[in-house]
């Protein structure tokens, strides 16, 4: 079985206890993640086209899921209960990207007192 790619944001905390939480709840270990600040994601990003991206990508079977959609692709990984998360994919797209993005807008605000363990697991 083919490994997803995760790129995420490894200077936010939200973005970084996200990961830590998707890595304990995977149903299998069918993910490899990567900081958004290493050169590995540069060349990824590079790849798919994609420019100044500072938030969560997904890559599989060729495919890169950004925002919203790579959230519901996550989903689709983790163990019940989680899972049935993936379900919001019936809601619009547009509806579940403006969820995105104010979140992403307001990530920094979080109160996340403590550093996340270590993501490179």
């Amino acid at each position: 079985m083919e490994k997803a790619i995760l790129l995420y944001d490894d200077k936010c905390k939200l973005c970084n206890k996200l990961m830590q939480f998707t890595k304990n709840k995977l149903k299998h270990k069918t993910i490899t993640f990567i900081p958004l600040s290493t050169d590995k994601s540069k060349e990824l990003l590079e790849e798919f086209s994609i420019e100044h991206e500072d938030s969560i990508a997904y890559i599989q079977h060729g495919t890169c899921y950004l925002r919203s959609e790579a959230i519901i692709q996550i989903f689709s990984k983790l163990i019940l209960p989680y899972r049935i998360l993936q379900n919001l994919a019936i809601l619009p797209a547009p509806l579940l990207d403006n969820c995105y993005n104010i979140i992403a807008r307001i990530r920094s605000t979080f109160n996340l007192t403590k550093e996340c363990c270590d993501t490179s697991k």
